[in-house]
């Protein structure tokens, strides 16, 4: 399943896109929301190595050691 939105061009746009969202989590008082914005800040660089590695994964690979 993909991302229903537009996908960011480059690893820059990728890097401004949760920014602009995550400066807002907190100001929103919802434990939950903010909680969500720590976890994501701190898996930023894990997430952004898809566009390090040119899209590859071993996400399938992963899955298949259960």
């Amino acid at each position: 399943m993909r991302w229903p939105g537009p996908r960011a061009r480059d690893r820059d746009d990728a890097e401004q896109r949760p920014y602009r969202w995550l400066v807002h989590c907190p100001d929103a008082a919802i434990p939950e929301l903010t909680r969500l914005a720590r976890t994501m800040d701190a898996l930023r660089e894990a997430l952004l190595a898809h566009f390090d590695t040119d899209g590859f994964s071993n996400g399938p690979r992963e899955a298949m050691n259960c």
